[in-house]
């Protein structure tokens, strides 16, 4: 409320990221019910609607917001996230007697669909050691139990705690039914760890075509196996390989380089 005024007397300019289309989350996957469904609601659709500028991180999260909120697609910039680029890097890529898979996120959140993923790796060749890390409390995870999947949960960690820890692991996985550009996927990239994502993470409309074999589609179990079997089945020269260039790839994310993007956007909002 305090930004509409300010707006109108002295002309500021009011610039959006947005990290979810609420519009389509909330009634899809979230518990959110009554007075704060309403409350984000409201402030999603003052703040969209009259911003000089809404930046989102995928093409896909522009089509929902010009579609949802009626808005000029030229209002709207598809910008990508950054991270901050630190020299933890994966060294030991040795096969184990059993599979090393990092998730992050809480795993009772509906739009991270956790129980595809778990499902999933209790049908795999190999015992699996799943390492869970989250940047809150995590949720109960009793309801989730196979004699193949031995759960580790994290209390949440710092920035580069997270790449120690992330490091020790040999995939990281993401089965999101809807996320945008998630930051620990950048980090787990730029540490050099081989990674699975659904194709609904907005992050995969920048893959290069050389790791189009980690992508799987959302939803589909037999997709998520093969690609695992695909990885498990990579002799250790593949596997440094394909690490290298993860971790190559990542650095255009940096934020020296994208904030570059940034700062051009913003010019160009001011001098309009």
């Amino acid at each position: 409320m305090v930004l509409f005024p300010l707006r109108f007397f002295f002309r500021i300019k009011i610039m959006v990221t947005l990290h979810a289309i609420n519009r389509y989350v909330i009634p899809h996957y979230s518990n959110i019910r009554g007075y704060q469904k309403l409350r984000f609601l409201l402030i999603d659709y003052l703040l969209i609607k009259f911003a000089d500028c809404v930046f989102v991180y995928s093409k896909r999260d522009k089509r929902y917001v010009c579609r949802y909120y009626n808005i000029s697609r030229a209002k709207v910039e598809v910008v990508s996230n950054g991270m901050k680029n630190l020299n933890i890097k994966k060294e030991d890529y040795s096969t184990q007697s059993f599979l090393r898979v990092a998730f992050v996120g809480d795993v009772n959140q509906k739009e991270k669909d956790f129980s595809l993923l778990f499902n999933a790796l209790s049908q795999i060749h190999l015992p699996v050691k799943l390492s869970i890390y989250s940047f809150k409390a995590q949720s109960d995870t009793s309801k989730f139990f196979s004699n193949s999947i031995k759960l580790k949960i994290f209390n949440p960690l710092g920035e580069e705690e997270l790449r120690h820890e992330l490091v020790k692991n040999d995939l990281f996985i993401q089965s999101s039914l809807i996320d945008s550009f998630p930051l620990s996927l950048l980090e787990a990239m730029n540490a050099g760890l081989i990674f699975l994502i659904s194709d609904r993470i907005g992050f995969a409309e920048l893959i290069q075509s050389e790791f189009e074999d980690l992508i799987f589609p959302r939803r589909n179990t037999e997709m998520l196996i093969a690609k695992l079997n695909y990885v498990l089945d990579l002799n250790l020269q593949q596997k440094k390989l394909l690490s290298n260039g993860i971790r190559d790839f990542s650095q255009s994310f940096s934020w020296d380089n994208i904030s570059k993007e940034y700062i051009i956007i913003y010019n160009n909002v001011l001098k309009n």
